[in-house]
């Protein structure tokens, strides 16, 4: 999935990267899973994915990089 500079990042888009964040951060299943909060969320087909958004996911990849490397990526 490539997303050209200055266009709008689809709902579909976001919700395939936010789900295998939740997979990696959140509860996850079996074995997979840290077990911590997920700030962002799935939005609906044709919602604006607005910079909250965006903010938030990459707050959980942050918490997800913290939890492997011990400190949040630079």
């Amino acid at each position: 999935m490539t997303i050209a500079s200055g266009s709008l990042v689809e709902a579909s888009d976001y919700n395939t990267i936010q789900t295998k964040v939740d997979s990696i951060l959140g509860t996850g299943s079996g074995d997979k899973g840290y077990g911590q909060a997920v700030s962002s969320s799935q939005q609906s087909s044709g919602a604006v994915i607005t910079d909250n958004h965006i903010n938030e996911l990459f707050a959980d990849i942050q918490k997800a990089h913290t939890h492997q490397q011990g400190s949040a990526s630079s």
